[in-house]
């Protein structure tokens, strides 16, 4: 966007510097009275603030398209941000409640086990009394 505002602010200065050495050479290459001079100045000027407004307003709308269109495309990737937040969100809500699931049912094996090897330390105690 910057270099389409960048692009149209050099057209434009261009333009209107052309303009400006333009009519200065035409003033010196053709000599006419003074009130000759003022009305071709005139006509030129109105001439110029006429192409010069017409530019601006074609920048303006480019400027808005611009906008608008940087405008949706940042609602697009914000819908797919949170499309993929959500998709992350229940990969990690799966994967904790498979964590939890393996570790409650190690644990309880941790459990049984300790629980046999506990009876059965005191069942061997208890043979060699």
């Amino acid at each position: 966007m910057r270099k389409n505002i960048a692009g149209v602010r050099n057209f434009f200065l261009g333009f209107l510097a052309g303009g400006v050495v333009g009519t200065i050479a035409a003033l010196i290459a053709a000599p006419q009275t003074g009130d000759e001079t003022r009305a071709q100045l005139k006509s030129k000027g109105i001439e110029i603030k006429g192409k010069a407004e017409k530019v601006i307003e074609e920048a303006r709308s480019t400027a808005e398209t611009t906008a608008a269109d940087l405008t949706t495309q940042a609602e697009k990737l914000r819908e797919q941000g949170k499309e993929a937040l959500g998709r992350t969100q229940e990969i990690w809500s799966s994967t904790l409640k498979d964590l939890k699931k393996t570790t409650a049912g190690s644990a309880e094996q941790m459990q049984d086990t300790a629980a046999e090897a506990v009876q059965e330390t005191r069942k061997t105690a208890a043979d060699l009394n």
